[in-house]
């Protein structure tokens, strides 16, 4: 029998749920996860790595569907490398940058700018995580997964209860 822990409780799931939740669920059975042509050898690394994370995850619903998230988390991890390669160089938070112009005293006009290489980062960072949330792959994304599940307990017990309330007892 499925069981699925909330809150250190053990619901047991009888079979008519299991059924609803199966049918309920959209899920494509095929995970070839066959590379787009799009991925460049650095991104086909990445890939692979993926493919090998999402085929070990039991009860994954990730499929031949999902490729296209897969391809934009490829990518942006990539660039999330390079970006780190780049800020290991120079790991200051600003950059200084000519603006144009003179002060009185004849010195170039300046001004600090956000190191671009720290904000490539940060945003392909924030990407990464989107999309490992959706992959299912991320903590927070099994996390989601669980309280999927729980809802669909509780859908399915107030489905009970209302049957049982409707039934007639001739």
């Amino acid at each position: 029998m499925l069981t699925t822990k909330v809150d250190n409780k053990t619901y047991h799931k009888s079979n008519k749920e299991i059924e609803t939740r199966e049918e309920k669920t959209p899920i494509c059975e095929s995970q070839n996860f066959i590379p787009p042509k799009s991925l460049t050898k650095q991104e086909l690394v990445v890939w692979e790595e993926l493919v090998k994370i999402l085929k070990s995850v039991q009860g994954s619903y990730i499929s031949d569907a999902d490729v296209m998230t897969m391809e934009i988390y490829c990518k942006a991890k990539v660039e999330y490398d390079n970006a780190c390669k780049r800020w290991d160089k120079n790991p200051t938070m600003y950059v200084q940058i000519a603006t144009g112009g003179f002060d009185r005293d004849g010195e170039p006009k300046t001004a600090l700018k956000l190191n671009p290489d720290y904000q490539m980062k940060r945003d392909f960072s924030n990407i990464m995580l989107k999309y490992l949330h959706e992959l299912g792959i991320s903590p927070t994304g099994r996390a989601k997964q669980g309280i999927q599940a729980t809802k669909s307990k509780m859908q399915n017990d107030r489905e009970e209860l209302l049957e049982i309330f409707n039934r007639s007892d001739d």
